[in-house]
């Protein structure tokens, strides 16, 4: 399959995935189109819209904003998800739909992602070296509409959105 053909797939499913997971009440965290000829494996990851923060709540303290997506949820999803994408046949082929929450080690994909993880310790494997490394492991310092600011050994550093290839939260246990 072309690059391109890909790449208009994927926006094409994303833009079906969001409307359906947003009518539904939830954001869209990320969409991944994976697997081999056979069969294709779509993951969808919800989780639920209005947090300020993705650091865990101090031991003692009570919980503020939505609760965690659960099992009910991804089922809720899925169902709504499956008749909708059967009919688009936005994937041409068999596939897998798995809808999930993002877990403890959250992908990090938009800005506005990463502004709810600054303070947080987050892993960033970048395209091209930046300081002369392509992979952090470090708290996020801040981050705006253009780049991210993490403090790495006592100096910060700073990555163009443009140049990460991947990030997440770091698991801290």
């Amino acid at each position: 399959m072309p690059k391109e053909h890909i790449a208009e797939t994927l926006d094409r499913l994303h833009e079906i995935v969001k409307g359906v997971v947003v009518r539904e009440g939830y954001e869209l965290v990320d969409l991944e189109l994976g697997g081999g000829r056979q069969k294709k494996r779509l993951l969808v990851m919800i989780d639920r819209p209005g947090r300020t923060t993705y650091a865990a709540p101090k031991r003692g303290v009570e919980a503020t904003g939505p609760p965690p997506v659960g099992i009910k949820d991804c089922v809720k999803i899925t169902k709504a998800l499956g008749p909708v994408l059967d009919v688009e046949d936005a994937i041409r082929s068999a596939y897998n739909l798995e809808v999930s929450s993002p877990g403890l080690d959250r992908p990090l994909k938009t800005p506005e992602h990463f502004r709810l993880a600054s303070g947080l310790t987050v892993r960033v494997k970048t395209r091209v070296p930046v300081d002369g490394e392509s992979f952090f492991v470090a708290p996020l310092v801040t981050a705006d509409d253009d780049e991210v600011v993490l403090s790495v050994r006592g100096d910060q550093v700073h990555i163009p959105y443009r140049h990460i290839r991947q990030a997440r939260l770091e698991v801290q246990l």
